[in-house]
């Protein structure tokens, strides 16, 4: 376990893999300088930014800029030191290879930050952060992550929880000294208490909800039978040629993805194999896979053909409909006659060319309300928003409690439970299988 190895000193590449004119690598632990005089001709000076050359005993390995930090005034918490040599496939790995052999151990994912956590450095929303800032796909959802990198999402759960603390003393003085005069329970004062704190978790769930959105963002797919315009549409909204478009029916036979943005949000566009009527086992598969993708997307563009009558194919495609979410009926081929029986369909959200770039901006538009409107649900197993929720239901068991003369003993149990789980949100009270589970989904270098 990552745990138990906190004390060893470690490296990793902290850039990517390939061909490139400079790679980064990082060292962080007790041993830091120690390992570096064994591979550099001088001892470094601390807080400067030198330019050196790499020894494996009387052989030049490669010429670097180097900057070596003493603790604790560093990312980790320990000694460190960052190493910029040349890129490339071969030079990284010969370093890394003469780091181990002068002591170093290899990184494990997201170890250099579970070290930050543990040293104090930063908290656990913090550390996951540095995460959401890597994997970011929009502009807002990098400036969310940098806002909770920050500290800023922790600073209000911090004044959350002392709220909280503030009213589980008023409790615990009253339970503990009953006849003391100086301590007098104020009822309403403390409902109002308990009240503002309830909302403040509100806005936290709501917010915490919409950094999800950000990092996660939707899947929209595109779904219709053979010819009817969905990989035009897919191209469109994706402003490139991604898919292949003919006139031959069952041209797209699997899924096709590409990501675009609105309103901040990252959106998942794919592609799916037509729904028709067929015998053709290859097909087969990819309209199985266009059945299940259906049930999963947060958004389902359903495509018919206006030019031609309502068959057996669009029929299928309705039925495959049941299990989806939140579809929006389109009719596609504005620009020829219509022949397509409406009135088959619950409604049409709208009527598009998908050769006419008009039409992005009308889908785009659909996308953009729905997520205005919030008419969906994240369904998320997400750590922050769990503890929030937790902790609001403990609360609110605590204002009814208290309401209803119940028990201030009852009280306390639930606002106690409320504290644990704002605490475990920064990671004030967690356990070590949390922590590694947390720090094993970041990347090697992190």
């Amino acid at each position: 376990m990552l745990l138990q190895n906190n004390r060893d000193t470690i490296c990793a590449i902290t850039t990517p893999i390939g061909i490139g004119a400079i790679a980064g690598i990082r060292i962080a632990g007790k041993n830091t300088l120690t390992i570096l005089n064994k591979i550099l001709p001088s001892t470094p000076a601390k807080d400067k930014i030198i330019h050196t050359y790499i020894y494996d005993k009387d052989t030049v390995i490669d010429e670097v800029i180097l900057f070596f930090r003493k603790s604790p005034n560093t990312y980790t918490g320990c000694d460190e030191a960052e190493i910029f040599c040349h890129g490339g496939l071969a030079v990284p790995e010969i370093i890394i290879e003469l780091l181990i052999k002068n002591g170093c151990r290899m990184a494990g994912n997201g170890e250099f930050t579970q070290r930050a956590f543990l040293n104090g450095k930063i908290d656990l929303v913090q550390a996951e952060s540095v995460m959401d800032i890597v994997n970011a796909k929009t502009k807002d959802a990098a400036i969310s992550a940098i806002s909770m990198l920050k500290g800023d999402f922790s600073n209000t759960i911090d004044k959350l929880r002392n709220k909280l603390l503030t009213i589980s003393s008023l409790i615990e003085a009253n339970l503990d000294f009953p006849e003391e005069e100086d301590i007098n329970f104020d009822k309403d004062q403390t409902l109002c208490i308990i009240s503002e704190a309830e909302d403040r978790l509100k806005n936290l769930i709501i917010k915490d909800e919409n950094n999800i959105l950000m990092k996660r963002g939707l899947t929209v797919i595109i779904t219709g039978k053979p010819n009817v315009g969905k990989s035009s549409l897919f191209n469109l909204l994706l402003s490139r040629e991604k898919a292949i478009v003919t006139n031959i029916p069952g041209t797209t036979r699997d899924i096709l993805e590409g990501w675009i943005n609105i309103r901040g949000i990252p959106i998942l566009i794919k592609d799916t194999a037509g729904i028709r009527i067929t015998d053709d086992p290859i097909e087969r598969i990819g309209i199985e896979k266009t059945e299940k993708e259906i049930e999963n997307a947060h958004i389902v563009l359903a495509l018919f053909d206006s030019s031609r009558h309502f068959d057996s194919d669009d029929k299928l495609h309705l039925k495959f409909l049941k299990n989806a979410k939140n579809i929006f009926y389109i009719l596609t081929k504005s620009d020829l006659k219509g022949r397509f029986e409406e009135n088959e369909l619950p409604r049409i959200e709208a009527k598009i060319d998908c050769r006419d770039k008009t039409s992005e901006g009308i889908i785009n538009s659909i996308i953009s309300t729905f997520i205005e409107n919030k008419r969906f649900s994240l369904n998320l197993n997400d750590r922050i928003t769990e503890k929030l929720k937790n902790a609001e239901v403990y609360l609110k068991k605590t204002r009814l409690i208290i309401e209803n003369n119940e028990g201030l003993e009852l009280a306390s149990e639930e606002i106690k439970e409320a504290i644990i789980n704002l605490s475990s949100v920064t990671g004030d009270i967690t356990t070590d299988d949390i922590l590694n589970n947390i720090f094993s989904s970041f990347c090697i270098g992190k």
